[in-house]
């Protein structure tokens, strides 16, 4: 393939690297691969040195909210904007790629200059627009009609999109790190860090990013960390990052807060560490005090994977990464008491940190290893340059179909609908959870608020039994029709025969699974059964679950059919969906 990458930024911060990794490993596969960057800067040198071409830019049409606050700022930005697009048309004109892929919300020109040209666009969400909601009502809806298709790096970032948008173009592709790229430094390495910043104390907690009070909430860390002092004299606090452009006040700002705090002892500012490998192996917290916010947190992906505790805010993509209590600690946003709180018992008890740092790793490696990243963006690219996605969604419209029966939702579906909505989530290696309801699962839900949240939080509920068609029908849906659970099973299977999808079972009791598995095999001979298990009656131990999602994390099956009987199927399902692949 021949890709078009274009950037709203130079550096090597979370977006970047993101790009770097992406970019990088496609030109070792042997795909001509080229960024276009609004400057130079230490992104470009990484880039070239792995062989990706970079053109620099400078005047890209990137929206910032400085821009918006301002007529001149509107003046501007309308300038940059035709002068951009007619130079990127231009260049694509010239280079031809077969696809164009923005790499943030935050860049206009290159989704006209690629509909200009007929180019296929992939266009990359990070960002929240939640403080400009007006702007965002409208500019979500030119992201639609400008993007093939649209890939968000959380669920959170996704919501903010229209239903009709999440529906008919949107993906879900979490940020990856490879695995190899941040190794675990040796003690000598940890040590000599340590002396060169002066960071002698043990245990440490650190916050890294971009410097950024408003964003990142560094003060609220520094507020923690001076009512941490007296508690645990031993542990010190680092900064890790330089201020964004524009924001270099706030570098003053947070030192006069430490000076009037009195902390010059306790916390240390390093700048940007280049070296992350030996940065997260010298930290034994990592910490991302958010006050707005975040896409998802790369850095607390990136302490996950070298075995570290991570504490973060209850906001936007934080969540997915952090199971609260299990891998580290969610705190609410601003919130300097609730922040030392959770660090305390990190800070004071070594076995906890050793706990949640394990679970951190096997998290990572579940979900956020690279290779797993860069097999769906892949899958996204031969997705759309073959136009499948645009033949699914022109398929797919059963938004206006929805409805909710004694407050439990079910979907208008049909097969063809549901077969292909499945197909579409299993070619691009997406977690969802599908439940096929019938009046028990409508009364079970009338019973229970938390089995209700469960079924309306299904990516699709499909009406089995025939009284859920009827009272479809009632409530207007009049070409409702039954999507039986037995019949939809085979539609799947010769699809994925037929595509080459590996599929995997979880049920059942052995005879059974194995009666089944003899069936399939004579009937789908050349389907790829990646995984079979029939789990004992009782619960699962948590060594024991653990073990079975990483294997069926490593079968590569990308449709799982699960059969425990309801509610226990539906329970298991939500349960697992993040930790599934």
């Amino acid at each position: 393939m021949k890709l078009l990458y274009v950037a709203n930024v130079s550096d090597l911060y979370g977006a970047s690297r993101s790009l770097l990794r992406l970019t990088s490993r496609l030109a070792k596969d042997g795909h001509q691969v080229q960024v276009v960057l609004p400057a130079d800067g230490p992104l470009r040198m990484r880039l070239e040195e792995a062989g990706v071409r970079t053109w620099i830019h400078e005047d890209l049409a990137i929206l910032t909210r400085r821009t918006l606050r301002t007529p001149h700022g509107w003046l501007s930005l309308f300038r940059s904007f035709i002068t951009s697009t007619l130079r990127l048309i231009a260049h694509i004109r010239a280079e031809r790629p077969d696809l164009v892929h923005t790499n943030a919300a935050v860049v206009l020109s290159s989704c006209f200059a690629a509909k200009v040209c007929g180019t296929c666009h992939v266009w990359h969400m990070r960002e929240f627009f939640a403080d400009i909601s007006r702007l965002w009502c409208v500019y979500q809806w030119l992201m639609y009609s400008f993007a093939t298709v649209i890939v968000c790096n959380s669920r959170a970032v996704a919501q903010q999109f229209h239903r009709r948008i999440r529906q008919r173009k949107l993906m879900v592709i979490h940020n990856g790190i490879p695995r190899h790229e941040i190794d675990k430094a040796s003690g000598e390495e940890v040590a000599a860090f340590k002396k060169a910043h002066s960071l002698a104390g043990q245990p440490l907690a650190g916050v890294v990013g971009r410097i950024n009070l408003e964003q990142k909430g560094q003060d609220v860390f520094v507020k923690a960390a001076a009512l941490l002092a007296r508690k645990v004299p031993g542990a010190r606090f680092v900064v890790v990052g330089a201020a964004y452009p524009g924001n270099e006040d706030h570098v003053g700002r947070l030192n006069r807060l430490v000076d009037e705090l009195r902390l010059r002892d306790k916390i240390h500012f390093i700048g940007d560490v280049e070296d992350i490998g030996t940065l997260f192996s010298a930290l034994d917290i990592c910490v991302l005090p958010a006050r707005k916010p975040e896409g998802l947190g790369n850095v607390l992906i990136e302490a996950m994977a070298l075995g570290k505790p991570v504490v973060g805010t209850r906001l936007g993509g934080i969540p997915e990464i952090i199971e609260d209590g299990k891998n580290g600690f969610l705190v609410q946003p601003n919130d300097p008491e609730a922040l030392a709180q959770a660090l305390e018992p990190l800070l004071t008890d070594p076995e906890l940190r050793r706990k949640m740092g394990e679970q951190g790793r096997q998290k990572f490696e579940e979900m956020f290893e690279f290779s797993s990243c860069y097999s769906k963006m892949l899958a996204v690219y031969q997705s759309v340059l073959k136009g499948q996605v645009a033949r699914t969604n022109q398929k797919i419209d059963v938004a206006h179909a929805r409805r909710h029966i004694l407050a439990m939702r079910v979907d208008g579906t049909s097969y063809g609908d549901a077969a292909q909505r499945v197909l579409t989530w299993a070619r691009t290696g997406e977690s969802r959870y599908v439940c096929v309801a019938t009046v028990n699962n409508v009364m079970e839900a009338y019973d229970s608020t938390e089995f209700r949240e469960i079924m309306n939080a299904a990516d699709l509920v499909t009406p089995d039994g025939m009284p859920l068609v009827w009272g479809l029908k009632l409530l207007g849906v009049r070409d409702a029709t039954r999507v039986y659970g037995p019949d939809l099973t085979p539609l799947l299977l010769e699809a994925a025969e037929r595509e080459g999808i590996r599929v995997g079972f979880y049920g059942a009791t052995p005879r059974v699974l194995e009666r089944l598995l003899a069936v399939v095999d004579r009937r789908y001979p050349d389907l790829g059964v990646a995984f079979a298990y029939a789990p004992p009656f009782r619960p699962l131990t948590p060594a024991e679950d653990d073990r079975v999602i990483r294997e069926i994390n490593a079968s590569g099956a990308r449709i799982l059919f699960v059969g425990l009987s309801t509610p226990k199927q539906e329970r298991w399902m939500a349960a697992h969906r993040s930790r599934i692949r």
